[in-house]
């Protein structure tokens, strides 16, 4: 997650994440969220447009024991570059 983060902000310096739903259970914690931002940065070897864009993506976290023990994502990376006319 980290390093996802690290590479998102370096690319979109203002970006903004609203969660848009949050569901659980016993065991997992689902999140939808929108990312918005400007590309003042390098995305995926895209120069800098300084459009604004947005992508969604949902997260998917198991948690036991107060731990996450497992993480997945579905990102919709084609869409943010298809507005980056990448």
């Amino acid at each position: 997650m980290r390093q996802r983060l690290e590479i998102i902000f370096k690319a979109f310096p203002d970006a903004k994440y609203t969660i848009k739903d949050i569901i659980a259970d016993d065991e997992k914690v689902a999140v939808r969220w929108i990312l918005t931002g400007t590309q003042l940065g390098n995305f995926m070897d895209t120069a800098a447009t300084g459009r604004l864009v947005s992508m969604k993506g949902i997260d998917i976290y198991e948690i036991r024991e107060k731990l996450v023990v497992t993480h997945c994502d579905e990102v919709d990376v084609f869409g943010l570059l298809n507005q980056l006319k990448a």
